[in-house]
């Protein structure tokens, strides 16, 4: 497949996945709020945009990683390679543990920061630790990178 083929693709897939979620978003939202209440879904996409500001901690690292990653691909060093690899990982776990750090904050204010009744307090702070946890598997991007370093 040549490589105009895979940008048509990819960009085919993108619009086809951001036609798909606002389906899905446009469906589910009236029924969640049935189901849920006005309340604990407003206070649900809080806790989403709250703990979206953690990746800002990233700092761009991963649209540094890459390009250096592709430089090492293309000298054909594969020892250069995985030093190149093993630095994005050490770099991955420092901001992993930065963004957790921030993670276990805002859980413990999230009742400060969003007002709901007390007795969803708890509920609160459970939704907030639960969009941290994917924050673990934020060590593992340097091989994304690799993989679009790698144009794979």
């Amino acid at each position: 497949m040549t490589r105009s083929a895979q940008s048509t693709w990819n960009y085919l897939t993108a619009l086809a996945f951001s036609v798909v979620s606002m389906c899905v978003a446009l469906i589910a939202t009236p029924i969640l709020l049935r189901n849920l209440g006005q309340a604990r879904l407003g206070a649900a996409r809080a806790v989403m945009d709250w703990t979206g500001y953690l990746s800002l901690l990233e700092l761009g690292l991963g649209g540094a990683l890459a390009p250096l990653l592709a430089r090492e691909l293309a000298s054909g060093d594969s020892s250069r390679v995985r030093g190149m690899l093993a630095a994005g990982f050490r770099a991955y776990v420092r901001v992993t543990v930065a963004m957790l750090a921030g993670g276990i904050i805002l859980t413990a204010i999230i009742t400060r920061l969003i007002r709901i009744e007390p007795i969803l307090f708890h509920d609160l702070r459970i939704a907030t630790l639960i969009a941290v946890a994917p924050l673990l598997l934020m060590p593992l991007l340097p091989l994304r990178s690799l993989a679009e370093a790698s144009q794979r």
